[in-house]
């Protein structure tokens, strides 16, 4: 704590070398006048510049309610920014009633300073008022008072206790940061959020009562509090932030309401309450906070009834975790809930959940088949990255986006169907998914985004439906199986590398009547001089002369082959089949073979 006391000193002084000027000295206090209408000043700093060392304000200094200059009588209303800052001498200040605002920096860094009155004039503490006033011991807040600005009295090491009146509303972030001293506080119920790092490091501090005012204790406001050793958190608590408790080592009982639906990471780490929970299962709240060390006690979980999230990193890294039940009760998997758990081959999400995190499940390489329950709406970024050896999703009608790197790297993934509820497809998605040999996406889609399937290498033909305005960067580079394209009559640009390194790329289908803008690379390494391009009649002669669709070998006119032409005799159905050799029974627009031959349908 030292170390970060030193730092917090030079801090000041480098922000205190900043120049101010003043209006009037009186007896020895310096003024500026902040109204000349209402005839009201604040106290200034003694001399010219803050840098101005050796006029600093010192032994006990005593500010009048008026002051006269000039023939007018003003009246005191503030004690300026900066005013006693790194005043070193400074032992005493009596602050007059007529006193509304302490502004910021006003008493930092006052070493000799050891206690102080705030008048019931007083209304607001400014951001770091008594910041590193190391020696102070005590404080008088009066009911006046309505908000402590962050910082206020960081670093105030000697201060041992302090009453907060009920007028308070609003306690700033770090307010009595690095407090060692501090061993009881007062909090009143007109405050509704223990702020980030309020209290952080104070390790004097033994106990605490929250009022039920409080909604929301937020990241760090106890952290490092290592003598604090029982807390009540009321029922009016919903959420408890990240690192909120973290390292309270004396911390060894503590009741969390059920009203708590949110805890942050490592909320409670390094507590002896955490330390002792059984089984390796933490639970806070309604929330499924943790389940400690990387190597579960048990292959199989139950998560109890009542329980409406599935915490970050909870299961992280759990390897010999192979199965778990989910009740009905949940409602969000947070991120990297189930990250790194190789050994979990199935798991049931049901229908409660309407949100699953980011990385929930990456790196889940066991997992071979999972089903979306239809009340998510969205696929979230590299949530499933990495799970190798997944062969099977159902994507519910009920998701509207797949975000960035959802399925990268899913290589055993082999076949894919984006209902048409999905509008938007994120960078990425399907990259690297090596075994994915076939994919239908929806008319609902109106990109195909950057590298979306890069590296799908046994992907041998696609349908791109006519909503899809744009095919983007890399979005299908080094699919070498690629044989055949579709691409819809809406596609107005195709990116740099979208198709480069499709090697064995035959045909394409480009129904757009006006010539797409293509990059100079498109097709690079993919061999167009050899390929068919087929376009609409009536822009054959554009496609012909617009570089570098010119390129390609044929450009020919799309031909009128539609379902009723691949009808036998008997008007039956002839058999169709995809590129993979699989009879098609309902097929959409695309490309199909049909007797041996490359057929496209309408």
């Amino acid at each position: 704590m030292k170390h970060l006391r030193h730092l917090f000193t030079a801090l000041l002084l480098l922000c205190s070398t900043v120049a101010f000027a003043h209006d009037f000295e009186v007896d020895g206090i310096y003024y500026n006048i902040t109204d000349a209408a209402t005839k009201t000043v604040e106290v200034s700093y003694k001399g010219n510049s803050r840098d101005s060392y050796d006029d600093e304000y010192s032994g006990k200094v005593v500010i009048p309610k008026t002051v006269e200059y000039g023939g007018v009588a003003y009246s005191i209303t503030q004690i300026g920014d900066w005013a006693f800052s790194s005043c070193h001498n400074l032992v005493c200040v009596e602050i007059p009633n007529s006193v509304t605002e302490l502004g910021a920096y006003a008493f930092s860094v006052c070493d000799e300073l050891k206690s102080i009155k705030i008048p019931n004039s007083v209304t607001s503490i400014g951001d770091f008022a008594f910041s590193g006033c190391f020696h102070i011991v005590n404080i008088e807040i009066s009911n006046s008072v309505t908000s402590i600005g962050g910082y206020a009295f960081a670093f105030c090491e000697d201060l041992q206790s302090i009453i907060i009146p009920n007028s308070v509303t609003s306690i700033g972030q770090c307010a009595f940061y690095g407090c060692t001293s501090l061993s009881s506080i007062e909090i009143p119920n007109s405050v509704a959020s223990i702020v980030n790092s309020a209290f952080y490091g104070c390790t004097s501090l033994s106990s605490i009562e929250i009022p039920n005012s409080v909604t929301s204790i937020e990241r760090y406001a106890f952290s490092g509090c290592s003598g604090l050793a029982s807390i009540v958190i009321p029922n009016s608590v919903t959420s408890i932030g990240e690192q909120a408790f973290y390292n309270c080592s004396a911390l060894a009982s503590i009741a969390i309401p059920n009203s708590v639906t949110n805890v942050g990471d490592e909320a409670f780490y390094g507590t002896a309450w955490y330390n002792n929970q059984p089984d390796g299962v933490v639970y806070a709240g309604r929330v499924l906070y943790k389940y400690k060390g990387t190597m579960p006690k048990k292959t199989s979980i139950v998560i109890k009834e009542g329980t409406i999230s599935i915490g970050k990193s909870t299961f992280e890294d759990c390897s010999g975790l192979t199965s778990i039940e989910i009740p009905n009760s949940v409602t969000s998997i947070e991120r990297y809930a189930f990250s790194g758990c190789s050994g979990l081959t199935s798991i049931e999400i049901p229908n409660s959940v309407t949100s699953i995190e980011r990385y929930a499940f990456s790196g889940c390489s066991g997992l071979t088949s999972i089903e979306i329950p239809n009340s998510v709406t969205s696929i979230e970024y590299k949530v499933f990255y990495g799970c190798t050896g997944l062969t099977n999703v159902v994507i519910p009608n009920s998701v509207t986006s797949i975000r960035d790197a959802a399925f990268a790297s899913c290589s055993g993934l082999a076949s894919i169907v984006i209902p048409n509820s999905v509008t938007s497809i994120g960078w990425n998605a399907f990259e690297g998914c090596s075994g994915l040999t076939s994919i239908e996406i929806s008319n609902s889609v109106t990109s195909i985004g950057y590298r979306t399937f890069y590296g799908c290498s046994a992907l041998t033909a696609v349908a791109i439906p006519d909503n899809v305005i744009g095919i983007d960067f890399e979005a299908f580079y080094g699919c070498e199986k690629l044989v055949g394209i579709t691409m819809g009559n809406g596609v107005q640009y195709v990116g740099n590398f979208a198709f480069a390194e499709c090697k064995n790329l035959a045909d394409i289908y480009c129904l757009a009547a006006t010539v797409p803008s293509i990059g100079s690379n498109t097709f690079d390494n993919s061999c167009p001089e050899n390929a068919t391009l087929y376009v609409p009649a009536e822009a054959i002669d554009s496609y012909r002369t617009t570089a570098p669709w010119s390129s390609f070998g044929n450009i020919v006119e799309i031909g009128s082959t539609n379902v009723e032409t691949v009808k036998g005799e008997s008007g039956k159905m002839k058999a169709i089949y995809d590129f993979q050799g699989r009879n098609v029974d309902a097929p959409k627009k695309g490309l199909y073979i049909v007797d041996g031959k490359k057929v496209f349908i309408k």
